[in-house]
């Protein structure tokens, strides 16, 4: 799941106006985001508590519908402080891809996340119907979980093995977590080239939603050609990350 969030942001950035200076950048992290790294910094050891917390809940999720509750609550705190600092961090990254310490600590981050939260889903899709059944007339409060719960048992039968999974979830950075920056580094190469509107020229991958919306025809016209020419250059580079996701 958070593979698939990530290169739909991705692409998104990519799309989108791309900065790669500070001086050039588009979103006010300060303001949005951390007043400061920091602060990010700071904030990211609060983070480190919430999975030494959750990591206290594994092998005790299914015993009580208490205990599930409590574990889903902790891991939707989990997920909104996780989703703050990874945007923080990615975007950091994307600012100024030459200081590789917040793209390092972007993949940490994604990493500890995968590793220190993967137990849930592998308990809860172990858990017997009838006993979801029960757990769910018993405590009111676990169904809006019930889209989780039921996409945890639809998966079981994908799911590996608790030590494989495991060892998975340790490694998820270096099996789907390269691709990200390798994909940004093969864009950045590649000239996409400008168009001329009555407005003056636009970058065609910079200003791909200015272009997007233009109202000459001709312009979104050679903007999409001039864009899919530029990717044909780097077809195969990205075809590789794409068969190894």
């Amino acid at each position: 799941m958070r593979t698939l969030v990530y290169l739909c942001f991705a692409a998104t950035l990519v799309g989108a106006a791309a900065p790669t200076s500070e001086s050039a950048r588009h979103i006010d992290l300060e303001r949005y985001y951390f007043a400061s790294p920091a602060e990010e910094i700071k904030d990211r050891q609060a983070l480190d508590g919430l999975f030494a917390d959750l990591q206290k809940q594994k092998g005790k999720v299914a015993q009580s519908p208490k205990a599930l509750l409590s574990a889903f609550q902790l891991d939707e705190r989990i997920q909104s402080s996780y989703a703050r600092h990874e945007a923080y961090l990615r975007l950091r990254c994307r600012i100024n891809r030459k200081d590789g310490s917040y793209c390092a600590d972007d993949g940490a981050l994604n990493e500890m996340a995968d590793a220190q939260t993967a137990f849930l889903t592998l308990e809860v899709a172990a858990m017997a119907p009838s006993l979801v059944t029960s757990f769910l007339q018993r405590e009111p409060h676990l169904v809006p979980y019930r889209y989780f719960i039921n996409d945890a048992q639809r998966n079981h039968a994908h799911l590996l093995a608790k030590p494989q999974e495991d060892v998975l979830g340790e490694y998820a950075a270096e099996v789907s977590g390269w691709q990200y920056g390798f994909y940004d580094d093969l864009v950045s190469a590649v000239n996409f080239g400008t168009v001329k509107t009555a407005q003056g020229a636009l970058d065609v991958r910079r200003q791909r939603n200015a272009i997007s919306v233009n109202a000459d025809q001709r312009v979104r016209e050679e903007a999409f050609h001039k864009r899919y020419a530029a990717l044909s250059t780097v077809r195969d580079p990205v075809a590789f990350s794409l068969l190894h996701t």
